[in-house]
């Protein structure tokens, strides 16, 4: 039962996720499509009645003409360099552990989307924490699991000091107190749970929230 209601909430965040990221991503496609047709297009018809005026141009108008020759001259790079880039960044992230643990963290501190992509991961780990944890399976052990399952390096080391501070005697909230990645409000609901006994509830209250 819990199993089932788990999916059924991945798949919700999923799809409230994708509906979140739709319209800032819509707007942005606009924009971006909106100035290349102003750069590509006007500003070269524009510039040629600028230049014929035979007026010593500001520094800001060279720039945008200039900015506006490159685009015209080299507009494919803009289609083709993001995709190369992207690539090359995800064949160098599967090659080299400190790669991949820069691109999780930039991830989780990348303007806008970056704060949203943290709560998920802080929600998911919640959600399998405590679906474990009620579940019989030790806390040390549950963090073990969500280590392989969290899908992001920077929360699997996170996970990994956790488990080192509990092994050595540390509380739960004491463990997460010490690591910055889980926020206040987390790090107070859990501290809850653990005194009163119900880490479970705490748990899925952090991912509810």
């Amino acid at each position: 039962k819990n199993i089932t209601e788990s999916l059924k909430w991945q798949d919700e965040i999923a799809a409230q996720t994708k509906q979140a990221i739709f319209y800032p991503a819509f707007v942005g496609l606009f924009v971006f499509g909106s100035i290349f047709f102003v750069m590509a297009y006007l500003v070269p018809r524009l510039a040629t009645f600028i230049t014929n005026m035979g007026q010593e141009l500001p520094l800001h108008t060279k720039v945008l003409i200039s900015v506006s020759d490159f685009l015209t001259s080299y507009w494919y790079l803009l289609f083709f360099a993001p995709v190369v880039i992207i690539l090359l960044i995800k064949y160098m992230a599967s090659r080299d552990a400190r790669v991949r643990y820069k691109l999780d963290e930039f991830k989780i501190r990348a303007w806008v989307i970056g704060p949203v992509f943290k709560k998920i991961i802080l929600a998911r780990f919640a959600n399998y924490f405590a679906l474990l944890y009620s579940s019989g399976v030790t806390v040390l052990n549950s963090l073990r699991i969500n280590e392989d399952i969290t899908g992001n390096v920077v929360m699997s080391t996170a996970l990994r000091e956790m488990q080192k501070k509990i092994a050595d005697g540390n509380s739960i909230s004491d463990s997460i107190d010490s690591i910055s990645l889980f926020p206040p409000l987390v790090r107070r609901m859990i501290k809850v749970g653990e005194t009163t006994g119900e880490l479970d509830t705490a748990l899925d209250n952090v991912s509810y929230f």
